[in-house]
Order: structure tokens, then sequence, then C-alpha cells
């Protein structure tokens, strides 16, 4: 479920464009994330010293369990063409190329997977229509869901058309991906019916668990749950994670993920300041990182465990 790159042709120039602005992003996203949380340490302290604490232990299990997701997803979508390739096959690639997650750049997770399926015989254009899906219907889903809710908290101003658009343009998208594997001519790959509906609902699930993660952790800042509505706060975490994906120029949406969470939730929640917000949602990459550490530990740990049952 991470960025990777769809196949333009003639696009040497747009792409090295686009790697010399995300070096030179990163760092000052980067930077203006420490300097938000570095401004507003003490408030921000101070919240972390009353937040329940216990919440959080609950949503980096959940987030763990997220990783069981994505091959399914995969299969859903090779197994029809592929009979051979099993689940089993599938979660260990996704595994195995994890840490490629946080590698700068965030698509060398599936440009390792994507290699590792191609020794395996998964022709170009299957392979193309596979990250087309991979990326696209997480986008349609949560613009589709995430501005739906939205638009029913946004009443006037920039965030209503925003969010209406989001919604139409995310329902319209999610009804357009079986149509574009057919029409583009590099990938011309006629996903079954049954198998895309079976796609939508496993990456409904991984958003459903995403967000519940999300709404775990602000849930231990009892002053953001009390000031914003449960839903809202979801749609938010869904809006907000589309925009920062689609930044291309930013690495997984480091900045512009937080950025326009932290506005959103400004305008719900006037009494926090912008960047003691921001810091807050900073946090949940952290989180992010400990669910998916911890789901690699586990996974490790059982690989270790089998093989020595085989001795």
């Amino acid at each position: 479920m991470t960025k990777a790159k769809l196949i333009f042709p003639n696009t040497k120039l747009l792409k090295q464009l686009i790697k010399i602005i995300q070096k030179l992003f990163t760092p000052i996203a980067l930077a203006f994330l420490g300097i938000a949380i570095y401004n507003s340490w003490g408030e921000v302290s101070n919240i972390f010293i009353q937040a329940n604490l216990v919440m959080f232990f609950p949503a980096i299990l959940l987030w763990s369990l997220t990783n069981l997701l994505p091959p399914l997803v995969t299969l859903s979508i090779l197994k029809p063409p592929h009979p051979q390739l099993t689940y089993s096959e599938l979660r260990f690639i996704h595994f195995n190329r994890l840490p490629a997650k946080f590698i700068p750049g965030g698509i060398w997770q599936t440009v390792g997977r994507i290699s590792d399926l191609k020794k395996r015989g998964i022709k170009y254009n299957l392979l193309a229509s596979l990250v087309l899906i991979e990326n696209i219907l997480p986008l349609s889903i949560t613009t589709g869901v995430g501005g739906s809710i939205l638009y029913f908290f946004q009443k006037t101003g920039f965030y209503y058309w925003l969010t209406l658009c989001a919604a139409f343009l995310g329902i319209i998208t999610l009804f357009s991906i079986p149509i574009a594997t057919q029409k583009i001519k590099k990938i011309n790959v006629i996903i079954p019916l049954r198998n895309y509906l079976a796609a939508c609902i496993i990456t409904s699930l991984f958003w459903l668990t995403a967000t519940s993660c999300f709404l775990l952790y602000m849930s231990s800042f009892k002053g953001v749950i009390q000031t914003v509505n449960i839903i809202e706060l979801a749609g938010i975490y869904l809006i907000s994670w589309a925009i920062g994906f689609v930044s291309v120029f930013t690495p997984q949406g480091i900045g512009v993920f937080e950025a326009v969470a932290s506005k959103m939730m400004q305008s719900a929640a006037p009494d926090f300041a912008f960047l003691q917000i921001i810091a807050l949602i900073a946090g949940f990459r952290l989180l992010v990182i400990l669910g998916d550490a911890l789901s690699y530990f586990c996974w490790g740990t059982l690989l270790i465990y089998k093989k020595n049952m085989k001795k």
C-alpha cells in the first residue's frame, strides 16, 4: 500500500525533475516537522504526559496486523492467470521487502516486490496492472470515503468544495480502474469482476484498520477527542493521507500529510495551535514504524521457529 512509479512514455526528464524535488523537499519537510515539535515542545510534552499511553499498544498491534492484508490484494489480482501462486508465497515476498518501505524515495518496497514477482514468471502487463491497482485503488477509496465523510461536516468554504470534489473523483475512479487496465495499451489486462471486488473489499478493510489505529492513537489525547467528532477525525485522516500520497515531491507524503491534517483539525478544534497538532500527528508516523517493526520481528521469529522445527 506504498507509492510506486506509474509507467508513462518519454518521462525521463520528468522523473529526474521529481527526484531532484524529492531530494530537496524531504530534508525541508523533516526540518519543518522538527521545528514544529521543537517550538511547541512545552505544550506537546504536557499533552503526552497527560495522555492515556495504554491506547498506544493496541494501536501498534493493530497496525502490525495490516501487513497481512496487502498480499491478499496481490493474490486477488494475480491468481486467475497464475493459479500456482499462494498467499504464503506472496506474504513472504511482502514481509521480506518490508524494511525497504523506509528507504528514502518511498517506492523501494514496491520495486522489490515487483522484481520478486517478475522472477516468478509474472508478465510485464500483469505486473503493470497490479501496480496501477495497488496505487489508484487506495487513493480512490480514501478520497471517496474521506471526502464523503467530511462533506457532511464542512458546510461552506474551501474545504466544502474540496471534500465534495474528492468524494466525486474517488467514486468515479473506483469504477474506472477495471476499464483503465483494459484500455491502456501497455497493460491490456482484463481483471475478473469478482477478483476486483475482492481487491476493493480487502483494501477497504486495510483502510478501516489503519483509520482505527489513527483514532486509537488520537484518542489517547483526551482534549482532541473531546473537541473533534471521531467520525470527522476519520475523514480528516483519510483525505489527508490521499493528499500526501499524490504529492509526488515528497516520499510517503512526509510533511504534507501532517500539514493538511493539522489544518483541517485546527478548523474543527481552534483551541489547539497548528504546530501542536502537527507535532501530535507526526507522532503517528512513529507508531506506524513501530507497528511495521513489530510485524517484521514476528515474521522473522516465526521463520526461525519453523527452521528450527525442521531440524
